[in-house]
């Protein structure tokens, strides 16, 4: 670890990943890595860091240190008791099938299955078939352990169906690999050595040394080959395990096998000396292990063989029977133990069923008054929100009423405003001409008074053309006084010509207006262009 490293959960979490996916680690080596782990978790207070070191402790000691492994279990048990999330529910199952392996081979099988149970009630709850695959492989171990043969091969066959299905068939993974090679234990006690010897050297042949030591292999090898009286195959195997045994520094489960092995070779040779000192060397190996079977064993042939040195055949038979007695009474003892733990659980089992049962029930009666409730809110807002939409459709609806009536009413006024406007003009068109025919006449006095009564009555003055433009300007949102404003060089009579354009009168239309002639109005249009400096007068808008 680098001194500028800082210490997280997140950097601990990398530590873990790593140590998950480097299979190649050597025990020394990975033993420093967990004890890493372990120390800087501590630092952080950190409490699955510990649950993962001490697991992995516990996994790699509960073979041929059960104790050790307790010990171990044991500090994860109190680490969950300060927070249970530091232990998941998948490392609570590895915990207790290490727990009940552990206890298992120090003797405590009623113990060992408890916890298996536990674990499988657990596996159940999770409904993950990966982890179920794991407590299969306890529960096989254990009946193998417990002479159940065939109750192991069912739980064996289950494994290998699981694996087949889900893992590379390129690549044999460890998982299977030690299915396999259970499988063959299961046909080595089974007396079957054939068996044995095939499936063991299937394990090996798919990498099962990649992945652990092949010392228990070795067993069953040796074993099996003993049982066939090839001696040379045995003593083969022997050599290996003694090999593999002078390289570790501790007495291990391992170390009672191979002695055993070689015990049973010796005593299968008649020499009984040399299979005394192995037997005694098992049964050392053994107790240091705290591996009840292997003590079992040793002490068994320890007696069996210094009746087969002293030629007691008759004591050499009662000792076989023994044997075969205190098995059966440890068989019937074991199953009326392991029967009442079974009900036990299944009583558990249909508890936990009908507590469950009861609990959906009950959710079920809340979740059916929560939908009542939920339609009947639905229901009142569905009648709120259709209230508001009529409601706000009659508004709507008097408003374009409203406002068609005020379009109504304006395109009404304007249509009287503009039939003023042109009423106006027409009358100075008219006046235009009234005057034109009075030109016409004698100019006497009579004349001269007839002219100053018809001009009274008809004239438009310049305060009549204001109130033109006044009216179009109001028409026309104050047309004339925007284009003033923009052209102030406009005069009256351009104002008038505009106007009269805007309205649309024709040539004919503005000369008579204005009393002018068709080509003065041409004219009059060319200059107005120039001075608004537009090209047509369409462009100005109203």
């Amino acid at each position: 670890i680098s001194f500028t490293q800082e210490i997280t959960q997140e950097y601990i979490d990398e530590l873990i990943r790593v140590n998950e996916e480097d299979t190649n680690l050597r025990m020394e080596h990975l033993t420093e890595y967990l004890l890493e782990i372990d120390s800087l978790s501590i630092e952080i207070s950190y409490g699955f860091g510990q649950v993962y070191a001490h697991y992995a402790f516990a996994s790699l000691n509960v073979n041929n240190a059960p104790e050790v492994a307790l010990q171990h279990i044991s500090v994860i048990d109190s680490i969950a008791l300060v927070n249970s999330e530091y232990l998941p529910d998948e490392y609570r199952i590895y915990s207790y099938l290490t727990k009940g392996y552990a206890i298992g081979a120090i003797g405590n099988f009623y113990g060992e299955l408890d916890y298996y149970l536990k674990a499988d009630s657990l596996s159940a709850k999770l409904n993950s078939t990966d982890i179920q695959s794991v407590v299969d492989q306890y529960f096989t171990s254990y009946y193998i352990v417990k002479k159940e043969y065939k109750k192991a091969l069912v739980y064996n066959q289950r494994l290998l169906d699981f694996h087949t299905n889900y893992s590379d068939p390129k690549q044999m993974s460890y998982p299977y690999l030690t299915a396999i090679i259970n499988r063959a234990g299961i046909f080595l006690r089974m007396q079957k050595p054939d068996s044995a010897i095939y499936y063991t050297q299937h394990a090996i042949d798919g990498g099962l040394g990649n992945y652990i030591q092949l010392n228990f292999s070795y067993f069953i090898l040796g074993t099996a080959y003993l049982e066939k009286d090839d001696i040379p195959q045995v003593q083969k195997y022997v050599q290996l395990m003694n090999a593999e045994l002078d390289s570790t520094y501790n007495y291990t489960l391992d170390g009672a096998q191979s002695k055993l092995l070689s015990g049973n070779l010796h005593q299968r040779l008649k020499e009984f000396n040399l299979a005394e000192k192995e037997f005694r060397k098992t049964l050392l190996f053994a107790d240091s292990a705290s591996y009840l079977g292997g003590k079992i064993d040793a002490n068994y042939k320890l007696v069996h063989n210094y009746l087969m040195q002293q030629g007691a055949d008759d004591f050499l038979i009662n000792l076989k029977a023994y044997a075969e007695l205190t098995d059966t009474a440890y068989y019937h003892k074991s199953s009326g133990l392991e029967k009442q733990l079974m009900v036990q659980f299944e009583t558990n089992k249909k508890e936990k069923e009908i507590q469950a049962l009861k609990y959906q029930s009950e959710v079920n009666r809340k979740t059916t008054i929560a939908v009542i409730l939920l339609a009947l809110v639905l229901f009142l807002v569905i009648l709120i929100l259709i209230y508001r939409y009529k409601t706000k459709k009659r508004l709507l609806l008097n408003a374009l009423e409203k406002e068609q009536l005020t379009q109504e009413i304006t395109a009404q006024d304007l249509a009287l405003k503009t039939k003023n406007l042109n009423q106006a003009i027409e009358k100075i068109k008219m006046n235009n001409g009234v005057i034109e025919t009075l030109k016409s006449k004698n100019k006497g006095q009579a004349s001269i008074d007839e002219m100053i009564s018809v001009l009274e009555q008809n004239y438009v003055s310049e305060n009549q053309w204001a109130k033109v433009l006044l009216n179009f300007d109001l028409l026309h949102d104050n047309f004339s006084k925007n284009v003033i404003k923009d052209h102030p060089n406009l005069t009256s009579n351009d104002m008038r010509l505009l106007v009269l354009i805007k309205l649309g009168y024709s040539i004919k239309g503005i000369a008579e207006v204005n009393n002018i002639s068709e080509e003065g109005v041409k004219k009059a249009k060319q200059r107005l262009l120039k001075r608004l400096d537009i090209e047509n007068f369409a462009s100005l808008k109203m």
